[in-house]
Formats: structure tokens, sequence, C-alpha cells
């Protein structure tokens, strides 16, 4: 589900050794199930630049709207003009990655509260726009929703439409983190979109949207024809084995008997209650929190380790006061 994998460099002698050492990477990556970012993939000469300045320009300019306290209206306006900005820059550049990057230094520098207004159009733009950027979209929002307040309607309606972008194209890491989302908001699941998830996507889009569809009370069920034909006979052996295993346990599917063929694992894990899938569990964020509505980053450390790659350091006496 998850497809993050840190940037690497590789060195050639020339542009023919570099398309072979990357065909060779590509297959490797596809033998894992995994896909690798088309997007952020290149092949430079050594004479051009390896890494870029807009790291620096970013953070400085954040670090600048945070120092200067409750904005006026000139800086607001100012604001939603760098929000433009960034966003230009990941078209530009092709790199969703800069969004992330300054996404996470907002929640590093908790610039929220002052900005939210701007803030929040700026996240509904990055989800539709750069889909790799909703795991750090969903977990501001989540945040959001618990010590403030967001837009739900319009949060319903960018979930939808982002769905309705990835489901056809297999992109079960946004399709997952875009369902987390709206379970976390308690918003409705489209039937559509919901028989779309369960015939198309991975087995975690297709857990929480069957969680989504209970804990709503969805007017509309399960297609289970449907997902049996998809599970197959030994659905344990195959790919959907988490679908099929907890879809059994917690969502009534109800092929406990299909599900302990073919080995006496299977069974124990019954046997044992054996859970992979937690439909309890809060954002990382709260977690032994009992004052939710005081906690001030909605981004746990160590998540996207990408960001870390871009960070400049101390470069000057006057940074190094942030």
């Amino acid at each position: 589900m998850l497809r993050l994998v840190d940037d690497i460099y590789i060195g050639s002698d020339n542009i023919d050794d570099a398309h072979t050492y990357l065909s060779g990477i590509r297959d490797a990556i596809r033998a894992f199930e995994l896909d690798i970012n088309e997007s952020k993939t290149v092949i430079l000469s050594a004479s051009d630049d390896l890494e870029p300045y807009w790291p620096v320009e970013i953070r400085r300019e954040l670090e600048r709207y945070k120092s200067e306290g409750l904005p006026n209206s000139q800086m607001k306006a100012d604001f939603v003009h760098f929000m433009d900005e960034i966003l230009r820059k990941a078209a530009s550049y092709k790199d969703e990655g800069i969004v992330k990057f300054a996404v996470r230094k907002m929640d590093e520098l908790a610039i929220w509260t002052e900005y939210w207004d701007i803030i929040e159009p700026f996240l509904v733009r990055a989800a539709i726009n750069f889909p790799h950027c909703w795991d750090y979209v969903a977990r501001v929002v989540a945040w959001r929703n618990v010590v403030k307040s967001i837009d739900q309607k319009k949060w319903i309606e960018v979930i939808d439409k982002s769905i309705r972008q990835n489901v056809k194209s297999g992109h079960d890491s946004e399709i997952s983190w875009a369902l987390w989302l709206l379970k976390e908001i308690e918003g409705p699941l489209d039937k559509e979109i919901f028989e779309a998830v369960l015939l198309r996507c991975g087995p975690m889009p297709c857990l929480i949207a069957l969680d989504i569809h209970e804990k709503s009370k969805a007017p509309y069920k399960i297609p289970k024809e449907a997902l049996l034909e998809r599970l197959g006979d030994q659905p344990m052996l195959s790919n959907n084995w988490l679908l099929a295993y907890e879809g059994d346990r917690q969502f009534g599917l109800k092929i406990k008997s299909k599900n302990i063929q073919g080995n006496q694992f299977f069974k124990q894990l019954y046997d044992d209650d054996v859970s992979f899938y937690n439909r309890d569990a809060e954002s990382w964020v709260f977690e032994d929190e009992d004052d939710k509505g005081s906690v001030k980053f909605a981004i746990e450390k160590g998540a996207g380790g990408y960001d870390s790659l871009y960070e400049d350091g101390d470069d000057d006496d006057d940074d190094d006061e942030f």
C-alpha cells in the first residue's frame, strides 16, 4: 500500500549505462510489487545541480511569517501568494515533495492557527493536484478536526473527487489516506465509490471502506457476491488474504471455512484472535493524550523521512535563533 522509497543517486560513465541501470532498478522494484515515481526519475549530467535550493527558500519564508506574530491583512495577502508559489514550484519541478516539505515545515513551526483560513484551501489544492501528498494532508486535516474545526462539507467533496481520480489507477496509498480521513471526520461514503474500492483496490483501502460503511450505517449493502468472487475459494493463499481474514473477523463476510483451508497456520490465527486492522486506532499524535485539544502538531515525528533529505542545516547566525 505505501509506496515510499528514499531518493537515491546512481552514477554511470555514460548515458547508455545510465539507462541500463535505471531499467534494472525499475524491474527490481516491480518484483516487490512497488512503484517508482516516474515524475522524479531523471538522468542528469554531472554538471547539473543535484540538490535544489527551494527547501532553504521555503523554510526561511515560513520562519519569517511565524516570527511576525499575528498577521495583518498585507501579510495574509502575501501568504496567499507564497502558497501559490509553492504549488507552482511543485508543478514546474514535477516534484510533489516540495508541497510535502512545506506542509511539514508549517507543522514544525505550528503556523496553522494564524493562517488556517489560507492553508486549508492550499491543502485542498494539494490533495487534488498532488495526490502523493495525501498522507500529510490527511494527518493535518484530521488533527485540525479534533483541535479546532474544518470545512467538513468541502473535505467530503475533495475526498470523493480524489478517490474517483485514483481508483482506476490502483493508487492504493492515496485512496487509503483519503478514506482514512473520511473515517476520521465521520463523513459518508458514496455507494458507487464504495463498490469501486471493493472491486478494484487492494486489501487496506477495502478494509477502511468496510469500516466506514459500518460506522456510518450506510443505507446500501456490501456487494458480497462480487466480493466473494474476487476472493476465490482459498483467499488466504492470495494477495487478498488480509481482506479475507479481517473481512470475515470484523465485517461479516462469513468465510472462515474458506480461510482456514490450505494451512493449519490460518486456523491458528483465528484461535489466537490475531488482528491486523485496528478499527479504533487514533491518529498517532493523539496517542496517550488526555487533552487532545491541546496537541500542537499534526504530523508525528518520523513520518515521511523524505523531508529530512532537504534540511538545509545551520547556515548563519540569524537562522540559528529560530
